[in-house]
């Protein structure tokens, strides 16, 4: 039975090609929704510039003792190991820490599962940002 690596990524730009990493969270569910486990980790993007914290919600000085991405990239690896990757686009609507939440369509993307045997962190990690990239500019493009 497919486990499914649901995931959010939070960064200082909504562009993917400029934005860096500062959060991801991932919470893995089986295919009957039973809950398989969940990790998040802030990520100290090397910059001081965090972009709209009003979407965010991520402050400077939380991100002081925080890993960098390379840091955690093995972490991460682990966790979305053999599962099919989820991601959503949830935050434009439903904002952390806001208040008001606003109408909109979420949207769902369930990838491929990611297959991890015999290949490096490196290459899984940048084969994940490749399809988390990829598709959050699409979920973006979207009306």
């Amino acid at each position: 039975m497919a486990t499914f690596a649901c995931f959010d990524v939070e960064t200082t730009r909504l562009d993917p090609t400029d934005g860096r990493v500062i959060e991801v969270a991932v919470v893995r569910v089986e295919r009957d929704g039973a809950p398989a486990g969940e990790w998040t980790t802030l990520v100290d993007a090397g910059t001081d510039d965090l972009g709209r914290t009003d979407i965010h919600g991520i402050r400077r000085a939380w991100l002081e003792d925080a890993p960098c991405f390379a840091d955690i990239a093995g972490d991460l690896t682990d966790e979305l190991s053999g599962c099919v990757p989820v991601a959503h686009n949830a935050g434009l609507f439903w904002p952390r820490r806001g208040f008001i939440k606003r109408p909109g369509t979420i949207r769902v993307s369930i990838g491929a599962p990611i297959m991890t045997e015999g290949k490096k962190a490196r290459a899984i990690n940048d084969h994940a940002r490749q399809w988390i990239e990829t598709e959050a500019t699409r979920l973006l493009e979207q009306p």
